[in-house]
């Protein structure tokens, strides 16, 4: 028998980068609330739950009215963030389910198709933890720099040297048990933990870590959505 899953999503709202990122007006919206519609739509197929602390008064309240089962959050260090991902996600302890799927909420037009491929997947193939990358046609270098991937100095094109891979962190699927126990989502056993799932680059995984892409985020929503 298949093992089990938890669709899981966590917010705060201090950021340490962009201030009330996830509650500031974007569009007619915020990214909360895109974040809790996207995890509604999957609610009525898998198994998801919010996590948050009643401290964020702004969050909780914008919460009240969702049909999600919501987890409170007690642990006052969340509003500062925490070293450790164990730590952060010590509430999973109590949960039946083995495995975890989280998605990041700050990736506005991160498509619900695409969340629920992913967990489809799991159930449908022998893995313990995945992890999306994406293909990158580049020169690379380490911290030395020494080159990574085109070592002949008489390659001059990028298409001649070997791609690498680069994460996406849109969503994280782990043992539940590996992450309590190591605060790691996987091992490097072999290439089921993680399995790396390629996607093609896509805006689906347009991040929001700084003020100019939390600008042009709304320029790419408002286009996506023909708000």
């Amino acid at each position: 028998m298949k093992q089990s899953l938890l669709i899981l999503g966590t917010a705060r709202e201090s950021s340490s980068r962009i201030k009330n990122k996830m509650t500031r007006k974007f569009l007619d919206t915020n990214l909360y609330k895109i974040y809790l519609k996207k995890l509604e739509l999957l609610s009525s197929q898998y198994k998801v739950v919010m996590a948050i602390n009643k401290n964020d008064t702004k969050i909780w309240d914008l919460t009240q009215n969702t049909s999600l089962e919501v987890i409170e959050r007690n642990d006052k260090s969340v509003a500062k963030g925490i070293s450790t991902r164990s730590e952060e996600l010590h509430f999973l302890k109590d949960r039946p389910e083995t495995h975890i799927l989280w998605v990041n909420g700050c990736l506005p037009l991160l498509k619900v198709e695409l969340i629920k491929q992913i967990a489809d997947f799991y159930f449908l193939n022998d893995i313990d933890s995945l992890h999306l990358v994406k293909k990158r046609t580049n020169w690379f270098w380490d911290i030395n720099k020494n080159p990574i991937n085109n070592t002949d100095p008489k390659c001059v094109s990028t298409q001649g040297c070997p791609y690498v891979y680069e994460s996406i962190h849109a969503i994280q699927l782990f043992n539940k048990e590996n992450l309590l126990t190591n605060s790691s989502y996987w091992n490097y056993t072999d290439n089921k933990d993680p399995y790396l799932y390629e996607v093609e680059d896509s805006l689906d995984f347009f991040d929001i870590d700084s003020e100019y892409e939390f600008q042009l985020a709304e320029k790419l929503y408002k286009d996506a959505t023909n708000n």
